[in-house]
């Protein structure tokens, strides 16, 4: 509860180490249950973000996030994450964590001439709208489900109004160099793997478990996509794993 008072010096912090951007917004939640009337909260909400504008540590009363459009590898990824915490921890004293999450946004859009199901299987993308005798058609898919490691989500989005983020991640705070041509038509594959149990809030405890989650995240994208996608997007190996 007493969040903001640190904030002065966790962006002093964060600032001299890459994330000179700052803003503070707030949240607001609404809450329904049954028999009981709505209930309304609002929270702050503070994000340190690099110059470009495109990678951002947020912290709010009950979570540390790290988000990012300009994605690469996921070791390069968890350093900064790592780097992050280790800046934020000796300010905040943070004892343990209660969840750690890892959440994937693939956007796939379609050169002239091909079709989404040279991109993503026929298990998500459902069957063939022509069939169905329709002309033009959206996909929508969801599967949720229990892993060796947690709870992992899957999802899948198509739509044509110029977004491209699910609608509970919009609006975006990054500074996104993706633009749509009008009408155009793409696909989101969303990937959300996390799990609740109580750790200690240490670096390295943290980059295990998230590479726990990575690794699950990686068999359910190589299984919803094709040969022809991931030959398309350039396939490299690392250490002798596809990356």
């Amino acid at each position: 509860m007493s969040l903001e008072r640190f904030i002065p010096e966790v962006q002093e912090a964060l600032r001299r180490s890459g994330f000179p951007k700052f803003t503070k917004s707030k949240i607001h939640e609404i809450k329904f249950e049954a028999g009981e009337d709505p209930k309304s909260s609002t929270s702050d909400r503070f994000e340190f973000q690099t110059r470009d504008g495109r990678t951002g540590v947020v912290l709010t009363a009950n979570a540390v996030a790290l988000h990012t459009n300009n994605y690469r590898h996921f070791e390069e990824f968890l350093n900064v994450l790592e780097k992050a915490v280790r800046l934020i921890n000796p300010i905040l004293c943070i004892e343990f964590a209660e969840r750690i999450g890892l959440r994937y946004v693939d956007l796939i859009r379609l050169a002239d001439g091909e079709r989404f199901d040279q991109y993503i299987t026929a298990g998500i993308l459902g069957p063939d709208p022509s069939s169905l005798g329709m002309v033009k058609s959206f996909s929508r898919f969801e599967m949720v489900g229990t892993s060796g490691v947690g709870t992992l989500a899957l999802r899948h989005w198509q739509m044509s109004n110029g977004n491209f983020l699910p609608p509970d991640l919009l609006p975006s705070t990054l500074v996104h160099p993706t633009s749509l041509a009008p009408d155009e038509q793409v696909s989101l594959l969303d990937f959300d793997h996390f799990a609740e149990k109580q750790f200690d809030f240490d670096s390295e405890e943290i980059k295990r478990r998230a590479w726990q989650l990575h690794d699950n995240l990686d068999k359910t994208f190589r299984t919803v996509t094709t040969p022809f996608a991931l030959e398309k997007w350039g396939q490299t190996t690392v250490q002798g794993e596809a990356k």
